[in-house]
Protein backbone atom coordinates (compact mmCIF):
# COMPACT_ATOMS: atom_id res chain seq x y z
CA UNK A 1 0.00 0.00 0.00
CA UNK A 2 2.74 2.46 0.97
CA UNK A 3 4.61 1.88 -2.31
CA UNK A 4 1.47 2.48 -4.34
CA UNK A 5 0.73 5.77 -2.54
CA UNK A 6 4.35 6.87 -2.97
CA UNK A 7 4.23 6.12 -6.71
CA UNK A 8 0.96 7.97 -7.17
CA UNK A 9 2.27 10.95 -5.17
CA UNK A 10 5.47 11.01 -7.23
CA UNK A 11 3.51 11.16 -10.50
CA UNK A 12 1.71 14.33 -9.52
CA UNK A 13 3.34 15.85 -6.45
CA UNK A 14 1.05 18.90 -6.39
CA UNK A 15 -2.15 16.84 -6.53
CA UNK A 16 -3.49 15.48 -3.23
CA UNK A 17 -4.09 11.71 -3.09
CA UNK A 18 -7.65 10.62 -2.29
CA UNK A 19 -8.41 6.95 -1.73
CA UNK A 20 -11.84 5.66 -2.78
CA UNK A 21 -12.66 2.62 -0.64
CA UNK A 22 -15.41 0.02 -0.78
CA UNK A 23 -16.35 0.49 2.90
CA UNK A 24 -15.71 2.49 6.09
CA UNK A 25 -12.64 0.85 7.58
CA UNK A 26 -11.07 2.85 10.40
CA UNK A 27 -7.84 0.86 10.40
CA UNK A 28 -7.38 1.25 6.65
CA UNK A 29 -8.28 4.95 6.81
CA UNK A 30 -5.72 5.56 9.55
CA UNK A 31 -3.05 3.68 7.65
CA UNK A 32 -3.74 5.52 4.41
CA UNK A 33 -3.73 8.92 6.06
CA UNK A 34 -0.46 8.17 7.88
CA UNK A 35 1.08 7.33 4.52
CA UNK A 36 0.28 10.77 3.16
CA UNK A 37 -3.14 10.55 1.54
CA UNK A 38 -5.30 13.64 1.97
CA UNK A 39 -8.63 11.89 1.68
CA UNK A 40 -10.38 8.60 2.41
CA UNK A 41 -13.80 8.34 0.80
CA UNK A 42 -15.87 5.15 1.10
CA UNK A 43 -18.29 4.52 -1.75
CA UNK A 44 -21.06 4.20 0.85
CA UNK A 45 -20.75 7.96 1.45
CA UNK A 46 -23.01 8.85 -1.45
CA UNK A 47 -22.27 10.78 -4.60
CA UNK A 48 -23.05 14.33 -3.41
CA UNK A 49 -21.03 14.00 -0.21
CA UNK A 50 -18.16 12.36 -2.08
CA UNK A 51 -18.03 15.29 -4.52
CA UNK A 52 -17.98 17.75 -1.61
CA UNK A 53 -15.23 15.73 0.10
CA UNK A 54 -13.12 15.88 -3.08
CA UNK A 55 -13.68 19.64 -3.33
CA UNK A 56 -12.67 20.01 0.31
CA UNK A 57 -9.43 18.08 -0.25
CA UNK A 58 -8.64 20.03 -3.42
CA UNK A 59 -9.10 23.23 -1.42
CA UNK A 60 -6.35 22.09 0.95
CA UNK A 61 -8.30 20.12 3.54
CA UNK A 62 -8.10 16.53 4.74
CA UNK A 63 -11.18 14.29 4.66
CA UNK A 64 -12.01 11.10 6.54
CA UNK A 65 -15.62 10.28 7.45
CA UNK A 66 -16.28 10.51 11.17
CA UNK A 67 -17.84 7.03 11.09
CA UNK A 68 -14.36 5.62 10.58
CA UNK A 69 -13.38 6.87 14.01
CA UNK A 70 -16.70 6.55 15.83
CA UNK A 71 -16.30 2.77 15.82
CA UNK A 72 -12.89 2.77 17.48
CA UNK A 73 -12.73 2.58 21.25
CA UNK A 74 -9.40 4.31 21.73
CA UNK A 75 -9.22 7.88 20.62
CA UNK A 76 -6.37 9.29 22.65
CA UNK A 77 -5.25 6.88 25.33
CA UNK A 78 -5.39 8.49 28.78
CA UNK A 79 -2.02 6.93 29.58
CA UNK A 80 -0.34 8.64 26.60
CA UNK A 81 -1.78 12.14 26.28
CA UNK A 82 -0.06 14.66 24.08
CA UNK A 83 2.52 16.43 26.19
CA UNK A 84 1.71 19.74 24.54
CA UNK A 85 -2.06 19.60 25.25
CA UNK A 86 -3.77 20.59 28.48
CA UNK A 87 -6.31 18.24 30.03
CA UNK A 88 -9.18 20.42 28.74
CA UNK A 89 -7.70 20.45 25.23
CA UNK A 90 -7.34 16.68 25.40
CA UNK A 91 -11.03 16.39 26.37
CA UNK A 92 -11.91 18.57 23.36
CA UNK A 93 -9.76 16.35 21.09
CA UNK A 94 -11.65 13.27 22.32
CA UNK A 95 -14.96 14.94 21.55
CA UNK A 96 -13.75 16.03 18.09
CA UNK A 97 -12.79 12.43 17.37
CA UNK A 98 -16.34 11.41 18.20
CA UNK A 99 -17.61 13.90 15.62
CA UNK A 100 -19.25 16.25 18.10
CA UNK A 101 -19.84 19.89 17.13
CA UNK A 102 -18.56 22.75 19.30
CA UNK A 103 -21.99 23.39 20.81
CA UNK A 104 -22.29 19.82 22.12
CA UNK A 105 -18.66 19.79 23.29
CA UNK A 106 -19.31 23.00 25.23
CA UNK A 107 -22.43 21.59 26.86
CA UNK A 108 -20.79 18.28 27.82
CA UNK A 109 -17.63 19.89 29.19
CA UNK A 110 -19.43 22.75 30.93
CA UNK A 111 -17.83 25.61 29.04
CA UNK A 112 -18.88 28.32 26.61
CA UNK A 113 -18.93 27.56 22.91
CA UNK A 114 -16.45 30.39 22.34
CA UNK A 115 -14.05 28.69 24.79
CA UNK A 116 -14.32 25.47 22.80
CA UNK A 117 -13.48 27.42 19.64
CA UNK A 118 -10.37 28.83 21.33
CA UNK A 119 -9.35 25.32 22.46
CA UNK A 120 -9.88 23.96 18.93
CA UNK A 121 -7.78 26.75 17.43
CA UNK A 122 -4.99 26.14 19.99
CA UNK A 123 -5.12 22.38 19.40
CA UNK A 124 -4.84 22.88 15.65
CA UNK A 125 -1.80 25.13 16.13
CA UNK A 126 -0.10 22.72 18.54
CA UNK A 127 -0.73 19.68 16.34
CA UNK A 128 -0.06 21.62 13.12
CA UNK A 129 -3.45 20.54 11.79
CA UNK A 130 -5.42 22.43 9.16
CA UNK A 131 -8.86 21.28 10.28
CA UNK A 132 -10.80 19.18 12.79
CA UNK A 133 -10.51 16.02 10.70
CA UNK A 134 -6.74 16.32 10.69
CA UNK A 135 -6.80 16.81 14.48
CA UNK A 136 -8.75 13.53 14.80
CA UNK A 137 -6.41 11.68 12.46
CA UNK A 138 -3.24 12.93 14.18
CA UNK A 139 -4.61 12.14 17.61
CA UNK A 140 -5.67 8.67 16.48
CA UNK A 141 -2.19 8.00 15.12
CA UNK A 142 -0.54 8.89 18.43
Amino acid sequence: MRETLEKVSALAAAVPVIVLASQNDAQLARSIMQQGAKGYIPVTLGFDLAVEAVRFVLAGGTYVPVECFASTESVVPASQPFACLSSRELAVVRAIQQGKPNKIIAYELGMCESTVKVHVRNIMKKLKAKNRTEVAVKAQAA
